[in-house]
């Protein structure tokens, strides 16, 4: 199998020349599935629409069923707003956190010691330019440092209502009970318009993007304002990533479910997966890694240095060796 991802514009009949040529070469050797999926559909508080083509050597592959409850942008930050936000800090020692960032940690786990080098300026425990050891549960996190507006600027974002766009910088007013539009990566050393916060007159930290697009509190971008937010604007929100790698997982299981050839095999213990259910009761799927230079055929989509296709009987064959299958 195998997963693109891109933006919807990718569909437009200027583009046909270049995607119908890729389409009838994908077609020769997969099943093709189109999806238009939007973020704010599977827990992520922001109006990013995407489409994903997902290649199938076994069948067509339905979307992922969207999430019951929608996140809105003061569900994902409004525990945020009381950090008094400037140029100096970027590390702050949250308090209680938001259900929403409670449930963004038991999906994506911390590992249980993870080093995070920081630039930390106030915090009484901590020297500057230090390395942070992080452990599950801790509230110590990066991503706060303000962007410095004029006061002409700080006025003209305190007199846009939420909703509307600031005329001179185009960039959008959050609403509290609505959802983020989509944040973007921008190009070269700018990024693009960022928006303003719902309550205060700046635009959104690196924190505050990184909780619109569904990342964890212990996901660290490094020091850089720049290229934090031009990673967050050219990621997928993990949430949604999280949502299609489950379909893709539920597909190929009732593939291997269904299938008595020999190229059937037992999906969770060829990938090394671990699974458990998190306290919202939502499964969860943890892949163990893998080595460097060990087989990597396995992965979805993925090929190893010979160019041994998923499901060819030999990469199987080495697979089921390495790994001791019975």
């Amino acid at each position: 199998m195998f997963v693109m991802e891109n933006v919807p514009a990718i569909a437009q009949k200027k583009f046909a020349g270049i995607t119908g040529n890729a389409i009838a070469l994908i077609e020769e050797h997969y099943i093709l599935s189109k999806w238009l999926l939007t973020a704010s559909d599977y827990g992520v508080p922001q109006k990013r629409q995407r489409a994903i083509w997902i290649g199938s050597k076994f069948g067509e592959v339905v979307p992922p069923l969207e999430s019951d409850k929608k996140i809105t942008v003061g569900d994902a930050i409004s525990d945020l707003s009381y950090i008094p936000i400037n140029s100096q800090t970027d590390t702050w020692e949250l308090g209680e956190k938001g259900e929403y960032a409670e449930y963004l940690d038991k999906i994506f786990t911390l590992p249980p010691v993870h080093f995070v080098p920081t630039m930390v300026t106030d915090h009484p425990d901590i020297s500057k330019s230090s390395t942070v050891r992080l452990r599950s549960g801790s509230n110590l996190i990066s991503g706060f440092q303000a962007t410095v507006h004029t006061a002409a600027t700080q006025q003209k974002y305190g007199d846009t209502v939420s909703g509307d766009k600031e005329p001179t910088t185009w960039a959008k007013r959050l609403s509290a009970d609505g959802f983020s539009p989509t944040l973007r990566a921008g190009s070269g050393n700018r990024t693009a318009a960022r928006p303003i916060h719902f309550e205060h007159a700046r635009v959104i930290t690196v924190r505050e993007a990184a909780r619109l697009h569904s990342f964890p509190d212990w996901f660290d971008f490094g020091t850089s304002k720049l290229a934090a937010h031009k990673a967050i604007g050219n990621s997928v929100p993990p949430l949604l990533a999280y949502a299609i790698a489950s379909q893709l997982l539920m597909h190929l299981e009732e593939q291997q479910q269904s299938s008595t050839g020999t190229n059937s095999f037992v999906l969770t213990h060829v990938l090394g997966l671990q699974t458990f259910e998190a306290s919202v009761g939502l499964p969860i799927f943890h892949s163990m890694g893998q080595q460097p230079g060990k087989l990597n055929c396995l992965a979805f989509g993925l090929v190893d240095g010979e160019n041994i296709k998923v499901g060819n009987e030999r990469c199987l064959r080495q697979a089921a060796s390495r790994l001791r299958l019975q």
